[in-house]
């Protein structure tokens, strides 16, 4: 057994209510609890009149790695497993919204962000919003979540709604996906963390988790052990799903950034490009 999975194995026995998603899983059923009522369940549909809409073609779309929207792609299966166990989980929990992270940049965690939120889009009674919380690495230095996944160049975002530069209304944009509502990070900022931490952030959060009840929200936060914005951020998102990847992350910076993520809902983990059962 690696370093990496004895990590794991004993980051779930810390966290008994981790689920570890891995690619051999396939999709689950819900089972009805007994005794609770059947609610019947509403298509949603949306008509986005204030949300400036910038559709993207699907075949740039596949192009930039948005595999859930592509039904014959082999990785779609398994990102539904994955919805289906974290629609599960924030249902048990009550919740509407998460964080996604890792311990260090480049392992999946805004892949998985992206891919995730889409797929929970196709649900019949679910809308979503992905916020992108990373305002202070450059584009250069990683995956940037408005023009490299939605080839969408932006001018304004979460930062420049923060600061009071912009309503929210205007900042948001839909990539041309039925349901699916992005707010990219905006300008680049030298003070992200005081501001994710700030009263402004917090009134953004209970504004975006209580405006819509059939909305998910997930918000695409930086690497745990790259900077101190991920901390700042759970004082308002308690719910974490935490993406590790293969012959990447090391077990020591496994259990270094969940030593650090305290007072958190670790509601899974995801082993991204897993190869072995």
């Amino acid at each position: 057994m690696s370093k990496l999975k004895k990590a794991l194995e004993k980051a779930k026995s810390e966290y008994p209510s981790i689920q570890l998603h891995t690619p051999e899983k396939r999709e689950v059923t819900p089972i009805p609890v007994p005794g609770e009522p059947s609610v019947p369940r509403r298509e949603v549909n949306v008509n986005y009149s204030n949300t400036k809409v910038r559709p993207v073609s699907h075949d740039q779309l596949r192009q930039n790695k948005i595999f859930a929207l592509f039904s014959q792609e082999k990785v779609n299966d398994q990102i539904k497993t994955l919805r289906s166990q974290v629609l599960n989980k924030l249902k048990k929990l009550g919740a509407n919204d998460f964080m996604i992270t890792s311990a260090n940049p480049g392992e999946g965690k805004t892949f998985t962000s992206i891919n995730l939120g889409v797929s929970i889009a196709q649900e019949l009674d679910k809308t979503v919003l992905i916020v992108d919380t990373d305002l202070k690495n450059p584009a250069k230095d990683h995956y940037d979540f408005a023009k490299d996944f939605f080839s969408v160049d932006v001018e304004t975002g979460l930062a420049d709604v923060l600061q009071g530069k912009v309503d929210l209304n205007d900042a948001l944009i839909n990539p041309g996906i039925d349901k699916l509502t992005i707010l990219p990070g905006g300008t680049y900022l030298h003070n992200s963390s005081e501001l994710l931490g700030s009263p402004q952030m917090e009134r953004l959060v209970k504004d975006i988790r209580s405006r819509y009840k059939d909305r998910i929200v997930i918000f695409d936060a930086p690497a745990v052990l790259a900077c101190s914005d991920p901390f700042q951020l759970t004082k308002f998102v308690k719910n974490v799903l935490f993406v590790v990847e293969e012959d990447k992350t090391t077990g020591d910076d496994l259990r270094k950034a969940l030593k650090l993520l305290t007072d958190i809902e670790m509601i899974g983990m995801v082993l991204n490009k897993s190869r072995t059962n």
